[in-house]
């Protein structure tokens, strides 16, 4: 059992796998980020800072004078990159444990030092439709040369969706980018590095920052690539066929079809000690045994891929994984089953977690693919000691002097179910040689529209003896217009046109006919000259509007058509939408004001006639103005009472004293013009006024007077409005008479 013994002194230290060492931590996630301006655009051939600038062995170097699939990107002269070392920190639907926290410690420090205010990001909407882009354009290993001149770097434009960045370029592209190829395992040459470009542009809230570029770099030259998934294509294939050899695919148990894959990749897949004891990507110089790709495909040494052995690895020839590569292979095959699973990690070693359905119930399991494939070489019996394990027992038997199982605690929901914790009694797959035949195969639906960056799933379906639906391959007729996965995900690409999808089974075919129309969800959209929307009594306002798409100015009624709000005869501000028609998909919403000058609106109140507001002198200043209410025509039933500050302002004048003054009343928003009227202040009576004096005064020989205060309202009356005068105030023992008689702002007497 030398390899078993060699896995038992490998977990005492940290493995490399999950590239999570501690001098290279700090380029994980947010990495030291290379700040340049993107004119001109030599200016990007020397990046010190970048992991894998180059790839020895993979073609980096080459340059290639033609694109494939993307046209040659144009960088502005105001533009801006953000580009970050790789490579990514790809964990498959990640439990990220302390030491990826760790990770995360490490590199916050260190983007600490470049972080922006975060005060805006795309929202939800744009970020799907950038990683849409994104996906089909590394699907398709499109590639642009305008970064460093060489054919390595994935580069797609989304200034077009306009979407608002104030953070760091680099490190959200960081996390877009890991979402891409995490979901995709069979992106297995992308994410060398990446990077982010900003520009300016101005929108309705002005001039903002927006992402305008995300960046990809291969692992390898798309030379190379096209080889490559071609052999991972046909040993995925291989694999799966294991499904179907010894029941009907329709009545295997879920833990049938995981033990298939199980064995496969311990028969064919041997732990490349060499990569492990390089230290990682950077010291093998050769990405692929961290990927899926290293656990499907023979790596003859770490500079050249040779073809796929398909004979169990009998002949001597192994795929060379560490891992992460036996735990993305794993979560790849599920994919294709449509079984869930996750990718695992602690401090120094990753495994799978898989949900399956047991006894009519789902249940979550573990299963380290790595320590089962215990012999060097081919295994006729792979091990089953990790397999299907509930979390209590997988940390019971955990391998080697670290007990690397016992590091880590689940994600999500916990694995408690313990039918498999005993041996497994289901034998070695394959069970028997039945091959499946398939005799009709169809495709649902038949023909799908899709808007740019739009994804559809197809559905296949098939007859026959030991079907396995999940071994189809798909196939785009014009992966430009759209590509489809190998689930039967179609997503359209920027490029209108029409694909035919072709989904094949055991020699069987259906097609399914894709039409890509360009959208107006992102065209630009403006009211046309010569529109009027200045309100009229019963007469619709219902404005033409420009839409220019791309540079082309569309045609109403053959491009597109609009739908106006019920209500598009009063005033304020109405939403019409504009939908594509024809050769054109989507919709977009334009919002325009229909104005109102104030001369239509009425002027209400109880102390308001003929243009004059009246009212009474309270000692302090007057700020009264009549209620302002719209009606339309009486069968529209619709009635609206402006409010101050938001519909009109006022200017008012300095007015307390009795007299008339003039006030302005200013139309804002929807409304428009001004309007004045008299503001007229009359005398009040000092009957309702309040007067305070001293009570309690002394017989003095004299006259004895007051110094009277007068409130009206609760303020104090300028005695200016006022005269005092007295009675029978000499004599003690009498009753002295106080009288306040008004004048001025005042009236009457008290």
């Amino acid at each position: 059992m030398q390899k078993e013994r060699q896995h038992i002194a490998e977990s005492a230290s940290m493995r490399t796998s999950i590239f999570l060492r501690p001098n290279a931590v700090a380029r994980f996630l947010v990495a030291f980020f290379m700040v340049v301006s993107l004119f001109p655009a030599q200016a990007f051939a020397a990046d010190s800072n970048q992991a894998f600038t180059t790839q020895p062995g993979s073609e980096s170097a080459q340059t290639e004078t033609s694109n494939k699939n993307m046209p040659n990107v144009v960088f502005g002269p105001n533009e801006r990159i953000y580009v970050g070392s790789g490579p990514l920190n790809l964990i498959q639907n990640g439990n990220y444990d302390a030491a990826k926290a760790n990770a995360d410690s490490t590199s916050a420090a260190i983007a600490s030092r470049y972080a922006t205010s975060t005060t805006s990001v795309p929202s939800a909407s744009q970020r799907e439709q950038i990683k849409a882009r994104l996906n089909t354009a590394l699907m398709n290993v499109s590639y642009s040369t305008s970064y460093d001149g060489t054919t390595m770097w994935c580069i797609v434009d989304v200034s077009d969706l306009k979407a608002p960045l104030s953070t760091n370029a680099s490190s959200y592209t960081g996390t877009l980018v890991e979402e891409v190829i995490n979901a995709n395992p069979d992106l297995f040459y992308a994410g060398a590095s990446w990077g982010g470009g900003t520009s300016t542009s101005s929108t309705s809230a002005g001039t903002v920052t927006i992402l305008s570029k995300v960046l990809v770099k291969y692992y390898y030259a798309p030379s190379k690539i096209s080889s490559m998934k071609s052999k991972y294509e046909a040993a995925m294939a291989d694999m799966l066929s294991w499904v179907n050899r010894g029941k009907s695919y329709k009545n295997s148990t879920d833990a049938e079809k995981v033990k298939a894959v199980h064995d496969w990749l311990s028969r064919n897949a041997d732990y490349n000690y060499a990569a492990y004891n390089a230290g990682g990507p950077e010291g093998y110089n050769d990405w692929s045994p961290w990927s899926a790709y290293g656990a499907l495909v023979y790596n003859a040494s770490a500079s050249s891929v040779s073809s796929h052995s398909t004979a169990d690895g009998k002949n001597g020839k192994y795929a060379k994984p560490v891992c992460q590569g036996y735990s993305l292979a794993f979560i790849a095959a599920m994919n294709r089953l449509g079984i869930q699973s996750s990718f695992v990690t602690n401090a120094g070693h990753g495994w799978n977690r898989v949900r399956i359905q047991v006894n009519g119930s789902y249940y979550w399991y573990n299963l380290d693919i790595t320590w089962d494939d215990s012999s060097t070489g081919y295994s006729t019996t792979p091990k089953t000691t990790y397999f299907l394990k509930s979390d209590s027992h997988f940390k019971s038997t955990s391998p080697g002097s670290n007990k690397e199982h016992t590091k880590w605690s689940p994600a999500g929901t916990s694995g408690t179910n313990t039918t498999f914790d005993g041996s497994w009694g289901g034998g070695v797959y394959p069970l028997s040689s039945n091959v499946h035949t398939v005799t009709s195969v169809s495709v649902s639906p038949t023909q799908i529209s899709l808007s740019q960056d739009e994804s559809k799933q197809l559905t296949i379906s098939a007859t026959g003896t030991n079907v396995v639906e999940g071994l189809a391959t798909w196939k785009s007729s014009n992966t430009s217009v759209a590509t489809v996965s190998s689930s039967g995900l179609v997503t359209s690409g920027r490029t209108m046109g029409t694909a035919t999808i072709t989904v094949t089974l055991g020699g069987k075919s259906a097609t399914c006919k894709v039409t890509v129309a360009p959208t107006i969800d992102n065209a630009t959209v403006t009211v046309a000259s010569g529109s009027t929307l200045t309100y009229s009594r019963g007469v619709p306002r219902k404005p033409n509007f420009t839409v220019v798409l791309s540079g082309k100015t569309l045609t109403q009624g053959t491009d597109y058509t609009v739908s106006y709000p019920s209500d598009s005869t009063n005033p304020g501000t109405k939403t019409a939408t504009i939908t594509g028609k024809g050769s054109y998909s989507g919709s977009v919403t334009k919002t325009y004001t229909i104005t109102c000058p104030l001369s239509y609106v009425d002027k209400t109140g109880s102390n308001f006639n003929n243009g004059v507001l009246t009212t009474t002198y309270t000692g302090a200043a007057r700020k009264l103005a009549p209620t302002l209410t719209f009606s339309s025509q009486a069968s529209l039933n619709y009635k609206y009472t402006l409010k101050e500050g938001t519909d009109y302002t006022v200017t008012w004048p300095s007015v307390t004293n009795v007299g008339t003054s003039t006030v302005t009343i200013t139309g804002r928003g929807a409304w428009t013009g001004t309007y004045t009227y008299k503001l007229k202040i009359s005398a009040a009576s000092i009957s309702s006024a309040s007067i305070t004096y001293d009570k309690a005064k002394s017989y003095t020989g004299k006259a004895v007077t007051q110094s009277p205060v007068v409130h009206l309202n609760g303020n104090v009356v300028p005695s200016s409005n006022y005269t005092v005068s007295y009675s029978n105030n000499v004599n003690a023992g009498t009753a002295a008479r106080m009288t306040i008689t008004g004048k001025g702002n005042l009236t009457g007497s008290k």
